[in-house]
């Protein structure tokens, strides 16, 4: 059950996107205690622990991956672990990592931005770098215009209603085009009619709301630079796409 207010929710999310970076093995347990101690409020682990996995770029790191602060996209994954006293808990961590051993690990305090007695474990010892903190405004999605905005990190929130007319549904496989010659995006549910020295071809799955969101790699390979966008349903090659481009 999620009793976090709006407020807890961003100062949540802080923490969240600063353990993601980090690359640090965490559980919603550390989530709390860190956001406690960092914003030094009053703050009960279970009246947030369902926030804290509710957080959309957790599950979206899990999903997609997570941009970490060299620019390259690394596998995130969640698995439930023993805990000791008969519990267990979902540890979220790198894919490459074995969360199996996490309940008996060293602890190390993590350098915080300001003094805190808290530890955590750790699986990459990097300096720790909160960020700036997150407002509801950063959260992207549709103007008043009619464009539409990325939201914090860079990424390109697709709703639902576009990939369905493009005959693409929730958990389909998405062929996302991008054609840096002509600064679009396109998305296809068959990119065999796009295949071209010319473009670079990726996939992603359609998240289980049917909607996805592209992230600043894939912005950046079509060379789209721009901080609105057009997003609209077409034709190209005979196929229904989602095209993608930059406001005029």
């Amino acid at each position: 059950m999620c009793n976090a207010d709006p407020q807890q929710m961003d100062m949540l999310e802080k923490t969240v996107r600063q353990f993601l970076d980090e690359g640090r093995m965490f559980t919603a347990y550390d989530v709390t205690i860190e956001t406690r101690d960092r914003e030094g409020v009053q703050m009960r682990h279970k009246d947030v622990r369902g926030a804290c996995h509710e957080i959309q770029i957790l599950s979206d790191a899990c999903d997609f991956g997570w941009d970490d602060p060299s620019g390259d996209t690394v596998e995130w994954d969640r698995s439930r672990v023993d805990m000791p006293g008969s519990r267990w808990a979902f540890v979220y961590h790198l894919a490459s990592l074995d969360p199996s051993g996490y309940a008996t690990q060293p602890t190390t305090a993590q350098p915080t931005t300001q003094p805190t007695t808290t530890t955590a474990p750790t699986t990459i010892p990097t300096p720790s770098s909160a960020g700036p903190t997150i407002t509801r405004s950063d959260s992207g999605g549709k103007n008043d215009d009619g464009s539409f905005s990325t939201d914090y990190r860079d990424r390109l929130f697709i709703p639902t209603a576009f990939l369905r007319d493009a005959g693409l549904k929730a958990g389909d496989e998405c062929h996302i085009i991008c054609d840096k010659d002509n600064n679009l995006i396109l998305l296809a549910a068959d990119g065999t009619n796009f295949q071209s020295s010319d473009v670079k071809i990726t996939t992603q799955r359609v998240e289980r709301h049917g909607d996805l969101r592209l992230s600043s790699t894939t912005i950046k390979s079509a060379e789209i630079d721009t901080e609105k966008f057009v997003i609209e349903n077409t034709q190209q090659s005979q196929t229904a796409v989602v095209k993608v481009a930059a406001k005029d």
